[in-house]
């Protein structure tokens, strides 16, 4: 963990780490197998504490993002992703941070809505309402803990 002055620091990701278009990975997508494992160990080597699994990380090939995941010495988290073949959670949904008896809650989001462009079978997720998928989430960690931070890719609406 990364401290400054003393102060704990959370070094948190929203999502969208390793392409931020769909028309950069059919550009890049050769590429993505050498850079994304790059990608991964840089953000280890920063002390990254949690990241969400944004859209565009929905769509590379499963592969990748599964290696990725594998390999972090962080969570990728989501409350609102299923596995589309079995309807069980993709990643886990939250993860709890404790610094001197303070804990902080971190939970990940997607948006329910696919970016222009994609289409449906695109991904091998199903994305629950993330209004619904907050509000459980939101509620768990409260129980126990006193700061919730929730890491988003919703888009500007």
């Amino acid at each position: 963990m990364l401290r400054e002055r003393g102060t704990p620091l959370l070094v948190l990701d929203s999502g969208d780490m390793f392409i931020k278009n769909a028309a950069q990975m059919r550009q890049e997508l050769p590429l993505l197998e050498v850079r994304s494992p790059l990608i991964v160990k840089s953000l280890n080597i920063i002390g990254y504490d949690a990241a969400n699994v944004g859209w565009q990380d929905l769509l590379l090939p499963p592969g990748i993002l599964t290696a990725a995941a594998a390999n972090s010495s962080f969570p990728f988290l989501s409350a609102n992703l299923r596995a589309a073949e079995t309807g069980e959670a993709a990643f886990p949904p939250y993860q709890i941070k404790e610094f001197e008896g303070f804990k902080v809650g971190i939970f990940g989001l997607v948006s329910d809505k696919m970016p222009a462009g994609i289409h449906r079978g695109t991904t091998r997720h199903t994305v629950l309402d993330p209004l619904e998928a907050a509000r459980r989430a939101v509620k768990e960690l409260r129980e126990s803990c006193q700061l919730v931070i929730a890491l988003t890719s919703q888009g500007l609406e």
